[in-house]
Protein backbone atom coordinates (compact mmCIF):
# COMPACT_ATOMS: atom_id res chain seq x y z
CA UNK A 1 0.00 0.00 0.00
CA UNK A 2 2.93 2.49 0.66
CA UNK A 3 4.70 1.46 -2.80
CA UNK A 4 1.33 2.30 -4.41
CA UNK A 5 1.28 5.73 -3.02
CA UNK A 6 4.83 6.72 -3.44
CA UNK A 7 4.25 5.28 -7.45
CA UNK A 8 1.18 7.97 -6.92
CA UNK A 9 2.70 10.83 -6.00
CA UNK A 10 5.66 10.35 -7.83
CA UNK A 11 3.39 10.01 -11.29
CA UNK A 12 1.12 12.89 -9.78
CA UNK A 13 3.10 15.79 -8.27
CA UNK A 14 0.91 17.95 -5.89
CA UNK A 15 2.32 21.24 -4.88
CA UNK A 16 2.09 20.99 -1.08
CA UNK A 17 0.26 23.15 0.90
CA UNK A 18 0.17 24.26 4.77
CA UNK A 19 -3.05 22.22 6.31
CA UNK A 20 -4.74 24.69 9.31
CA UNK A 21 -6.21 23.47 12.52
CA UNK A 22 -10.07 23.30 11.07
CA UNK A 23 -9.55 23.08 7.82
CA UNK A 24 -12.06 20.70 5.83
CA UNK A 25 -9.70 18.26 4.25
CA UNK A 26 -11.90 15.24 3.22
CA UNK A 27 -15.72 14.84 2.81
CA UNK A 28 -17.16 11.31 2.22
CA UNK A 29 -20.75 9.36 2.50
CA UNK A 30 -20.39 6.09 4.04
CA UNK A 31 -20.74 2.90 1.76
CA UNK A 32 -22.69 1.63 3.95
CA UNK A 33 -24.28 2.63 8.11
CA UNK A 34 -25.88 1.16 10.61
CA UNK A 35 -27.60 2.95 14.11
CA UNK A 36 -27.19 0.89 16.73
CA UNK A 37 -29.81 -1.48 17.56
CA UNK A 38 -30.22 0.63 21.76
CA UNK A 39 -30.20 3.67 19.49
CA UNK A 40 -32.64 3.13 16.71
CA UNK A 41 -35.72 5.38 18.24
CA UNK A 42 -33.51 8.96 19.08
CA UNK A 43 -31.70 9.59 15.60
CA UNK A 44 -33.29 9.47 11.52
CA UNK A 45 -31.38 6.27 10.02
CA UNK A 46 -30.90 8.95 6.99
CA UNK A 47 -29.97 12.03 8.34
CA UNK A 48 -28.93 11.00 12.07
CA UNK A 49 -30.64 14.20 13.57
CA UNK A 50 -31.72 13.51 16.91
CA UNK A 51 -35.02 13.43 18.49
CA UNK A 52 -34.11 15.96 20.76
CA UNK A 53 -34.19 18.48 18.15
CA UNK A 54 -36.89 16.92 15.50
CA UNK A 55 -39.72 14.27 16.15
CA UNK A 56 -38.96 10.68 14.12
CA UNK A 57 -41.34 8.23 13.66
CA UNK A 58 -40.38 4.35 13.13
CA UNK A 59 -40.89 2.89 9.54
CA UNK A 60 -44.77 2.30 8.49
CA UNK A 61 -43.90 -1.45 7.43
CA UNK A 62 -41.15 -2.71 9.89
CA UNK A 63 -40.67 0.03 12.51
CA UNK A 64 -37.01 -0.72 12.87
CA UNK A 65 -35.42 2.43 11.42
CA UNK A 66 -36.57 6.05 12.43
CA UNK A 67 -36.90 8.79 10.10
CA UNK A 68 -37.66 12.56 10.87
CA UNK A 69 -39.71 13.21 7.65
CA UNK A 70 -41.02 11.74 4.75
CA UNK A 71 -38.36 12.79 2.63
CA UNK A 72 -35.83 10.92 4.59
CA UNK A 73 -38.07 7.91 4.28
CA UNK A 74 -37.66 8.00 0.72
CA UNK A 75 -34.10 8.90 0.46
CA UNK A 76 -33.34 5.98 2.88
CA UNK A 77 -35.55 3.20 1.47
CA UNK A 78 -32.71 2.99 -1.40
CA UNK A 79 -31.25 0.76 0.88
CA UNK A 80 -33.95 -0.21 3.19
CA UNK A 81 -36.40 -1.76 0.54
CA UNK A 82 -34.03 -4.65 0.53
CA UNK A 83 -34.31 -5.38 4.42
CA UNK A 84 -38.01 -3.88 5.21
CA UNK A 85 -39.78 -7.14 4.37
CA UNK A 86 -37.14 -9.40 6.04
CA UNK A 87 -36.95 -7.78 9.04
CA UNK A 88 -41.01 -7.68 8.96
CA UNK A 89 -40.60 -11.32 8.84
CA UNK A 90 -38.58 -11.12 12.05
CA UNK A 91 -40.71 -8.89 14.04
CA UNK A 92 -38.94 -8.48 17.66
CA UNK A 93 -36.41 -10.90 16.82
CA UNK A 94 -33.89 -7.69 15.29
CA UNK A 95 -30.52 -8.72 14.05
CA UNK A 96 -27.49 -7.63 15.91
CA UNK A 97 -26.02 -4.62 14.62
CA UNK A 98 -23.57 -5.67 13.05
CA UNK A 99 -25.29 -8.16 11.04
CA UNK A 100 -27.45 -5.77 9.61
CA UNK A 101 -24.49 -3.99 8.21
CA UNK A 102 -22.76 -6.66 6.90
CA UNK A 103 -26.43 -7.59 4.81
CA UNK A 104 -26.39 -3.47 3.82
CA UNK A 105 -22.86 -4.10 2.26
CA UNK A 106 -24.12 -7.24 0.60
CA UNK A 107 -27.09 -4.99 -0.93
CA UNK A 108 -25.42 -2.50 -1.96
CA UNK A 109 -22.44 -4.40 -4.03
CA UNK A 110 -25.14 -6.74 -5.21
CA UNK A 111 -27.21 -3.35 -6.45
CA UNK A 112 -23.94 -1.46 -8.38
CA UNK A 113 -22.44 -0.51 -5.01
CA UNK A 114 -19.20 -2.47 -6.39
CA UNK A 115 -18.95 0.54 -9.04
CA UNK A 116 -19.18 3.57 -6.59
CA UNK A 117 -15.89 5.07 -6.57
CA UNK A 118 -14.85 6.95 -3.65
CA UNK A 119 -12.50 10.14 -4.53
CA UNK A 120 -9.40 11.23 -2.58
CA UNK A 121 -9.08 13.92 -4.90
CA UNK A 122 -9.85 15.22 -8.00
CA UNK A 123 -8.60 12.65 -10.07
CA UNK A 124 -8.50 9.44 -8.06
CA UNK A 125 -10.60 6.80 -5.76
CA UNK A 126 -11.31 3.71 -4.92
CA UNK A 127 -13.89 0.69 -4.44
CA UNK A 128 -14.93 -1.63 -1.60
CA UNK A 129 -13.08 -3.94 -3.30
CA UNK A 130 -9.50 -1.51 -3.58
CA UNK A 131 -10.12 -2.16 0.59
CA UNK A 132 -7.65 -4.79 2.62
CA UNK A 133 -9.16 -7.81 2.87
CA UNK A 134 -6.77 -9.71 5.13
CA UNK A 135 -7.50 -12.66 3.52
CA UNK A 136 -5.07 -14.65 4.27
CA UNK A 137 -4.31 -13.39 7.72
CA UNK A 138 -8.64 -14.19 8.56
CA UNK A 139 -8.61 -17.81 6.74
CA UNK A 140 -5.58 -18.74 9.17
CA UNK A 141 -7.21 -17.15 11.80
CA UNK A 142 -9.43 -19.58 14.20
CA UNK A 143 -10.99 -16.79 16.24
CA UNK A 144 -12.36 -15.24 12.77
CA UNK A 145 -13.34 -18.59 11.25
CA UNK A 146 -15.82 -18.77 14.47
CA UNK A 147 -17.16 -15.66 13.96
CA UNK A 148 -17.57 -15.43 9.99
CA UNK A 149 -19.32 -18.87 10.97
CA UNK A 150 -21.56 -17.48 13.47
CA UNK A 151 -22.15 -14.68 10.90
CA UNK A 152 -22.99 -16.56 8.10
CA UNK A 153 -25.09 -18.34 10.09
CA UNK A 154 -27.44 -15.23 11.13
CA UNK A 155 -27.47 -13.84 7.79
CA UNK A 156 -28.67 -16.51 6.36
CA UNK A 157 -31.30 -16.72 8.76
CA UNK A 158 -31.94 -13.05 8.35
CA UNK A 159 -31.77 -12.69 4.38
CA UNK A 160 -31.89 -16.14 3.27
CA UNK A 161 -29.04 -18.96 2.76
CA UNK A 162 -29.49 -17.93 -0.95
CA UNK A 163 -28.27 -14.70 -1.20
CA UNK A 164 -25.21 -15.22 0.77
CA UNK A 165 -22.20 -14.57 -1.03
CA UNK A 166 -19.62 -18.25 -1.50
CA UNK A 167 -17.38 -18.29 1.58
CA UNK A 168 -14.37 -17.13 -0.28
CA UNK A 169 -16.55 -14.03 -1.13
CA UNK A 170 -17.93 -13.44 2.50
CA UNK A 171 -14.52 -13.83 3.90
CA UNK A 172 -12.81 -10.79 1.68
CA UNK A 173 -16.09 -8.73 3.08
CA UNK A 174 -15.25 -9.37 6.33
CA UNK A 175 -11.70 -8.92 6.15
CA UNK A 176 -12.52 -5.55 4.90
CA UNK A 177 -14.65 -4.41 7.41
CA UNK A 178 -12.18 -5.35 10.41
CA UNK A 179 -11.51 -1.81 11.39
CA UNK A 180 -11.42 -1.44 15.04
CA UNK A 181 -10.85 1.33 17.56
CA UNK A 182 -8.13 1.25 19.57
CA UNK A 183 -8.68 3.01 22.61
CA UNK A 184 -5.77 5.23 24.03
CA UNK A 185 -6.93 4.38 27.57
CA UNK A 186 -5.03 1.31 27.76
CA UNK A 187 -2.17 -0.67 27.88
CA UNK A 188 0.41 -1.05 25.63
CA UNK A 189 -0.07 -4.75 26.30
CA UNK A 190 -3.58 -4.48 25.26
CA UNK A 191 -3.20 -2.11 22.30
CA UNK A 192 -0.27 -4.09 20.66
CA UNK A 193 -2.74 -7.05 21.39
CA UNK A 194 -5.82 -5.93 20.14
CA UNK A 195 -3.55 -4.15 16.69
CA UNK A 196 -2.42 -7.91 15.82
CA UNK A 197 -5.48 -9.52 16.66
CA UNK A 198 -7.67 -6.83 14.27
CA UNK A 199 -5.56 -5.16 11.77
CA UNK A 200 -2.62 -8.43 12.06
CA UNK A 201 0.43 -6.15 12.35
CA UNK A 202 2.67 -5.24 15.32
CA UNK A 203 2.89 -1.00 16.34
CA UNK A 204 5.61 0.55 16.84
CA UNK A 205 5.05 3.94 16.90
CA UNK A 206 6.44 6.22 19.57
CA UNK A 207 3.37 5.95 22.04
CA UNK A 208 3.43 2.03 22.18
CA UNK A 209 7.47 2.68 22.38
CA UNK A 210 7.65 4.92 25.09
CA UNK A 211 9.09 3.06 28.52
CA UNK A 212 7.92 5.82 30.97
CA UNK A 213 4.39 5.72 29.70
CA UNK A 214 4.44 2.41 29.67
CA UNK A 215 5.57 2.02 33.21
CA UNK A 216 2.94 4.60 34.12
CA UNK A 217 0.30 2.69 32.66
CA UNK A 218 0.58 0.20 35.11
CA UNK A 219 2.01 1.67 38.38
CA UNK A 220 0.91 2.21 42.30
CA UNK A 221 2.37 3.81 44.28
CA UNK A 222 5.14 3.49 46.61
CA UNK A 223 4.12 3.62 50.16
CA UNK A 224 7.19 5.32 51.19
CA UNK A 225 7.15 8.23 49.08
CA UNK A 226 4.29 7.81 46.70
CA UNK A 227 6.66 8.11 43.50
CA UNK A 228 4.97 6.07 40.91
CA UNK A 229 6.18 2.07 40.68
CA UNK A 230 5.83 -0.06 37.79
CA UNK A 231 4.11 -3.50 38.19
CA UNK A 232 4.65 -5.32 34.57
CA UNK A 233 1.26 -6.62 33.21
CA UNK A 234 2.32 -10.19 31.70
CA UNK A 235 4.19 -12.30 35.03
CA UNK A 236 4.49 -15.37 35.92
CA UNK A 237 2.76 -16.97 39.29
CA UNK A 238 5.76 -16.11 40.97
CA UNK A 239 5.48 -12.81 42.77
CA UNK A 240 8.50 -10.56 42.01
CA UNK A 241 10.60 -8.43 43.76
CA UNK A 242 10.08 -5.14 42.77
CA UNK A 243 11.56 -1.75 44.33
CA UNK A 244 10.73 1.75 44.05
CA UNK A 245 12.53 3.66 41.47
CA UNK A 246 12.85 6.63 44.02
CA UNK A 247 13.54 5.69 47.65
CA UNK A 248 14.78 1.99 46.58
CA UNK A 249 12.29 0.56 49.58
CA UNK A 250 10.84 -2.84 48.16
CA UNK A 251 7.03 -3.13 47.27
CA UNK A 252 5.85 -5.22 49.86
CA UNK A 253 4.49 -8.56 47.75
CA UNK A 254 1.10 -8.61 49.58
CA UNK A 255 0.60 -4.87 48.03
CA UNK A 256 1.66 -6.50 44.53
CA UNK A 257 -0.79 -9.57 44.81
CA UNK A 258 -3.47 -7.31 46.03
CA UNK A 259 -2.95 -5.17 42.51
CA UNK A 260 -3.09 -8.30 40.23
CA UNK A 261 -6.44 -8.72 42.11
CA UNK A 262 -7.76 -5.27 41.39
CA UNK A 263 -6.59 -5.31 37.72
CA UNK A 264 -8.30 -9.02 37.18
CA UNK A 265 -11.55 -7.49 38.92
CA UNK A 266 -11.42 -4.12 37.10
CA UNK A 267 -10.96 -5.91 33.29
CA UNK A 268 -13.67 -8.35 34.37
CA UNK A 269 -16.27 -5.98 35.14
CA UNK A 270 -15.19 -3.37 32.52
CA UNK A 271 -15.84 -5.68 29.44
CA UNK A 272 -18.95 -6.78 30.77
CA UNK A 273 -19.84 -3.31 30.68
CA UNK A 274 -20.71 -0.92 27.06
CA UNK A 275 -19.19 1.93 26.72
CA UNK A 276 -22.19 3.69 25.84
CA UNK A 277 -24.45 3.08 29.18
CA UNK A 278 -21.94 2.17 31.46
CA UNK A 279 -23.56 0.53 35.17
CA UNK A 280 -22.98 3.12 37.70
CA UNK A 281 -23.58 0.88 40.64
CA UNK A 282 -20.53 -1.43 38.70
CA UNK A 283 -18.32 1.62 38.19
CA UNK A 284 -18.94 2.23 42.30
CA UNK A 285 -18.15 -1.23 42.99
CA UNK A 286 -14.70 -1.28 40.76
CA UNK A 287 -13.62 2.23 42.25
CA UNK A 288 -14.72 1.06 46.34
CA UNK A 289 -12.27 -2.23 45.23
CA UNK A 290 -9.66 0.11 43.54
CA UNK A 291 -9.60 2.20 46.77
CA UNK A 292 -5.92 4.10 46.89
CA UNK A 293 -3.95 1.51 45.32
CA UNK A 294 -3.57 2.54 41.96
CA UNK A 295 -1.83 5.55 40.84
CA UNK A 296 -4.25 8.53 39.39
CA UNK A 297 -2.24 7.90 35.68
CA UNK A 298 -2.67 3.85 36.15
CA UNK A 299 -4.57 3.31 33.24
CA UNK A 300 -7.26 0.78 34.56
CA UNK A 301 -7.80 3.74 37.53
CA UNK A 302 -8.18 6.54 34.34
CA UNK A 303 -10.68 4.01 32.33
CA UNK A 304 -13.06 2.82 35.69
CA UNK A 305 -13.27 7.04 35.85
CA UNK A 306 -14.04 7.53 32.96
CA UNK A 307 -17.08 5.34 32.94
CA UNK A 308 -18.50 6.23 36.25
CA UNK A 309 -18.02 9.35 34.83
CA UNK A 310 -20.33 8.67 31.52
CA UNK A 311 -22.83 6.58 34.01
CA UNK A 312 -22.95 9.56 36.39
CA UNK A 313 -23.15 11.79 33.25
CA UNK A 314 -26.17 9.95 31.45
CA UNK A 315 -28.11 9.14 34.88
CA UNK A 316 -28.04 12.97 35.68
CA UNK A 317 -26.07 12.91 38.81
CA UNK A 318 -24.30 15.76 38.06
CA UNK A 319 -22.57 16.70 41.95
CA UNK A 320 -20.73 12.52 41.64
CA UNK A 321 -20.14 13.27 37.57
CA UNK A 322 -18.03 16.68 38.43
CA UNK A 323 -16.55 14.65 41.54
CA UNK A 324 -14.83 11.89 38.55
CA UNK A 325 -14.12 14.55 36.28
CA UNK A 326 -11.86 16.77 39.04
CA UNK A 327 -10.05 12.85 40.08
CA UNK A 328 -10.03 12.26 35.97
CA UNK A 329 -9.07 15.19 34.17
CA UNK A 330 -5.18 15.45 34.26
CA UNK A 331 -5.60 11.17 33.37
CA UNK A 332 -8.01 11.97 30.13
CA UNK A 333 -5.66 14.99 29.34
CA UNK A 334 -2.43 12.31 29.61
CA UNK A 335 -4.03 9.94 27.39
CA UNK A 336 -5.71 11.45 24.93
CA UNK A 337 -4.11 14.83 24.23
CA UNK A 338 -5.70 18.21 24.39
CA UNK A 339 -6.72 18.28 20.88
CA UNK A 340 -8.50 15.32 20.56
CA UNK A 341 -11.94 15.07 20.51
CA UNK A 342 -12.90 12.48 22.67
CA UNK A 343 -10.94 14.75 25.15
CA UNK A 344 -13.47 17.50 24.06
CA UNK A 345 -16.30 15.66 24.59
CA UNK A 346 -14.87 14.83 28.11
CA UNK A 347 -14.62 18.63 28.52
CA UNK A 348 -17.94 19.57 27.66
CA UNK A 349 -19.80 16.82 29.77
CA UNK A 350 -17.41 18.27 32.64
CA UNK A 351 -18.15 21.16 32.14
CA UNK A 352 -22.04 20.86 31.94
CA UNK A 353 -21.71 19.00 35.38
CA UNK A 354 -20.28 22.58 36.36
CA UNK A 355 -23.36 25.12 34.90
CA UNK A 356 -25.41 22.54 36.07
CA UNK A 357 -24.04 22.67 39.64
CA UNK A 358 -23.80 26.77 39.15
CA UNK A 359 -20.28 27.00 38.76
CA UNK A 360 -21.05 29.19 35.80
CA UNK A 361 -17.47 30.31 34.93
CA UNK A 362 -15.32 27.80 35.37
CA UNK A 363 -18.36 25.50 33.40
CA UNK A 364 -18.17 27.87 30.42
CA UNK A 365 -13.80 27.85 30.41
CA UNK A 366 -14.36 24.23 29.55
CA UNK A 367 -17.25 24.89 27.18
CA UNK A 368 -14.93 27.40 25.15
CA UNK A 369 -12.11 25.12 25.31
CA UNK A 370 -14.07 22.05 23.53
CA UNK A 371 -15.92 23.55 21.09
CA UNK A 372 -13.32 24.65 18.66
CA UNK A 373 -11.94 21.15 19.05
CA UNK A 374 -14.95 19.29 18.61
CA UNK A 375 -16.25 21.86 15.85
CA UNK A 376 -12.51 20.79 13.85
CA UNK A 377 -13.36 17.26 14.65
CA UNK A 378 -17.17 16.17 14.40
CA UNK A 379 -17.96 19.60 12.22
CA UNK A 380 -19.79 22.88 13.28
CA UNK A 381 -23.42 21.53 12.60
CA UNK A 382 -23.15 17.55 14.40
CA UNK A 383 -25.77 17.31 16.96
CA UNK A 384 -23.47 16.98 19.36
CA UNK A 385 -22.68 20.93 18.68
CA UNK A 386 -25.56 22.12 17.74
CA UNK A 387 -28.46 20.26 20.06
CA UNK A 388 -25.87 19.96 22.86
CA UNK A 389 -23.10 22.13 23.31
CA UNK A 390 -24.90 25.25 22.38
CA UNK A 391 -27.44 24.91 24.52
CA UNK A 392 -25.84 24.60 27.48
CA UNK A 393 -23.46 27.22 26.70
CA UNK A 394 -26.34 29.79 26.69
CA UNK A 395 -27.17 28.23 30.38
CA UNK A 396 -24.64 30.07 31.50
CA UNK A 397 -26.55 33.13 30.94
CA UNK A 398 -28.42 32.44 34.46
CA UNK A 399 -25.28 34.15 35.95
CA UNK A 400 -25.68 38.01 35.65
CA UNK A 401 -22.31 38.78 35.23
CA UNK A 402 -21.78 36.30 31.96
CA UNK A 403 -24.60 37.60 30.62
CA UNK A 404 -23.80 41.18 31.06
CA UNK A 405 -20.47 40.44 29.32
CA UNK A 406 -21.34 38.49 27.13
CA UNK A 407 -24.26 41.28 26.12
CA UNK A 408 -20.79 44.17 26.34
CA UNK A 409 -19.25 41.51 23.66
CA UNK A 410 -21.81 41.75 21.21
CA UNK A 411 -22.06 45.61 21.26
CA UNK A 412 -18.31 45.95 21.36
CA UNK A 413 -18.38 43.85 18.17
CA UNK A 414 -20.94 46.40 16.50
CA UNK A 415 -19.38 49.32 17.11
CA UNK A 416 -15.88 47.88 16.21
CA UNK A 417 -17.49 47.59 12.41
CA UNK A 418 -18.97 51.16 12.88
CA UNK A 419 -15.26 52.38 13.40
CA UNK A 420 -16.09 53.53 17.30
CA UNK A 421 -14.64 53.03 20.71
CA UNK A 422 -15.57 50.14 22.36
CA UNK A 423 -16.61 49.85 26.17
CA UNK A 424 -14.63 47.80 28.48
CA UNK A 425 -16.46 45.41 31.10
CA UNK A 426 -16.19 46.11 34.98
Amino acid sequence: MRDYYISLRSRNPVKKKPVCKGDLILSSEPFAHIINNHHLSEYCDYCFVSQEKKLIKPCKGCRVPWYCSEDCARLGWDIHQYECHRLQRLANNVPPAFVRLLARIMFRLQNGGDKIVEKYNEKEGRRFRDLMNHYADVKNDKKSQDDVESLMSQLGKYIGKQNLPNESDFFGIYGRMRISYIDPVASVASRLEDLHNKWYFWCDCKTCADKERANMESSILCGNCSTPVYIPEAYSHKIPSIECPKCQELVDKEKIRLYRQIVIFTKYHLNRMSEESPNLTDCLEILERQGDELHPLNVWRVRTLDFAFNAAVHNGCWALALDYGDKNYEGMRYYYGENNPTFALFLFKYGKAKIYLKDFYEGVKLLDKAEPILKAGLGSTHPVVVDQLIPTNLLANEDINICLQRRMAIINKQEARKGKPVSQAA
